[in-house]
């Protein structure tokens, strides 16, 4: 079930203070520091920030993404779940989260990138061919990491008026 962070901050926080120095997620942290601390916007000006929660009510996820206003564009696809494995749930919530990007708000664009190598790399590469995107290209050496370690990273992108016609396709 998804819910804005906002509602959650303190709960999500605690989230994240469990998983900083965990490398199973370091792929999220995409930098040479930590932060113990998640930055939850007040509005949805810039930001849309949800989390997704078990039926006991856990918050066993978060999705978060930039919002440019003025090309109507959406960037910085943050997903990460919490669970030491799979679940439907947060699947669900994820599927729910990024098609109302275009099904509910209308932007035109989603783009995002993923760090080679990184567990989620497959499913992002499944979700762009399921909303009819593309993979346009690699930065080699993108990101700096707290080991020291230069990775490169795969760029995605999915144009509301291609999801459109996949979706009719499918109907």
């Amino acid at each position: 079930m998804l819910e804005l962070a906002f509602l959650n901050k303190e709960a999500l926080s605690k989230q994240f203070i469990k998983i900083h120095s965990d490398i199973r997620y370091m792929y999220y942290f995409t930098s040479t520091f930590l932060e113990y601390e998640v930055e939850i916007d007040s509005s949805s000006w810039s930001k849309i920030q949800q989390v997704s929660k078990n039926k006991e009510g856990e918050i066993i996820g978060y999705f978060s993404v930039n919002i440019n206003r003025e090309s109507n564009n959406i960037s910085n696809v943050r997903m990460i779940n919490f669970q030491d494995k799979p679940a439907i749930t947060f699947s669900k919530d994820m599927y729910t989260f990024l098609s109302s990007l275009f099904d509910i708000f209308s932007f035109n664009k989603i783009n995002w990138c993923v760090i080679i190598g990184n567990p989620a790399e497959k499913m992002y590469d499944k979700i762009v061919k399921n909303y009819n995107g593309r993979i346009v290209g690699v930065y080699e050496k993108e990101f700096k990491f707290i080991n020291g370690k230069y990775y490169d990273t795969k760029v995605y992108e999915i144009l509301k008026e291609n999801y459109d016609k996949r979706r009719k396709l499918n109907e």
